[in-house]
Parts: C-alpha cells; sequence; structure tokens
C-alpha cells in the first residue's frame, strides 16, 4: 500500500483502514510539519500542530469528500486552521484565577450590553474573534472637515483674519 496512488490512500483514509493513518502521516506529515514551522516559528509549536491535524483529520475522516478535493489540500487546510488557533493562542490574554477575587480582573471586565466584556488591556471578546488588536491609546481627535475642505474651528477664524486683511 505503500506506493499507492494518492486516491487509494484517500479511499483507504476515509473509510478508516488501520493502516490509512499511518500512511497518510508517511505522505504527508512533511508537508503538514512545514507549513506549521514556516508560520509558527517554534519546532515544539509546529510539532503539537502536525499531531493536532494528523488526529483532527482521523476524528472527522467521514467528512472528508474525496469530489471537493484532494486529501492532502484537505489537510492544508486543516494545518492552516490548527496554526490560526495556535496564533490566537499565543495572542490571548491569560485567563483569571478562579481563585482571586470572582475571577474578574478588573470592573472593566463587567459585560456590556452587547455581550462583549471590555477589559483593561482594551481587548473584547469581539477583538479577538476578528483577530484585530487593540491599539494602546485611542486615536487623536480629528475634527472633520467642512464644505470649503477647512476644519470648522478654523475656518470661522481663518474668515476673521481674511476679513481683517481686505478693510
Amino acid at each position: 500500500m505503500d506506493q499507492s496512488p494518492d486516491e487509494d490512500v484517500a479511499a483507504a483514509f476515509s473509510s478508516g483502514q488501520p493502516d490509512a493513518l499511518a500512511l497518510v502521516y508517511q505522505r504527508f506529515g512533511a508537508l503538514v510539519y512545514s507549513i506549521a514551522l514556516r508560520s509558527l516559528r517554534a519546532r515544539s509549536d509546529a510539532e503539537d500542530v502536525t499531531q493536532q491535524v494528523f488526529v483532527s483529520a482521523w476524528q472527522s475522516r467521514s467528512s472528508f469528500n474525496r469530489g471537493r478535493g484532494t486529501l492532502g489540500g484537505w489537510l492544508v487546510t486543516i494545518t492552516r486552521n490548527k496554526v490560526v488557533d495556535a496564533l490566537r493562542e499565543r495572542t490571548a490574554p491569560a485567563r483569571p484565577d478562579s481563585s482571586t477575587r470572582s475571577g474578574r480582573s478588573s470592573p472593566s471586565d463587567e459585560p456590556t450590553p452587547t455581550g462583549c466584556h471590555y477589559r483593561a488591556s482594551g481587548v473584547t471578546a469581539e477583538s479577538r474573534r476578528s483577530g484585530i488588536s487593540p491599539s494602546p491609546r485611542p486615536p487623536p481627535a480629528r475634527s472633520s472637515p467642512n464644505a470649503s475642505g477647512n476644519n470648522p474651528g478654523r475656518s470661522a477664524e481663518r474668515a476673521r483674519s481674511l476679513t481683517r486683511s481686505r478693510g
């Protein structure tokens, strides 16, 4: 079965044949590991992700549809998702210890009407889901230009200076 075409390996894998996982790992393990290593830049993290990919693939092998793509492509997609999970885990703020106070780190952890928690660090549930990291401080307030293209506060000042220079 070592020299089988990818289609045969995919069929054996999706049907759950005992040797199939080892064969799939032998065939695609280096690809999965190299993607994880390039993305995570840490051998231990890449090894963890590689293991997670193959465990996940084996557990969800019934969802693999050979008509929609190749086994290698499916594994690359799982790899990409696991890498993203690992990167999010790296940047996620530490969970408060349940033994401290009520588990909340500050009053700003109170839920808002929308269900988001605003943390002192500026990280919200919504920003974590979207992958957007908060800026350390808000941008400076800017006044919007008026119809003439000038800032509203400056336009009155400018008009006064222009009328003084004409008169």
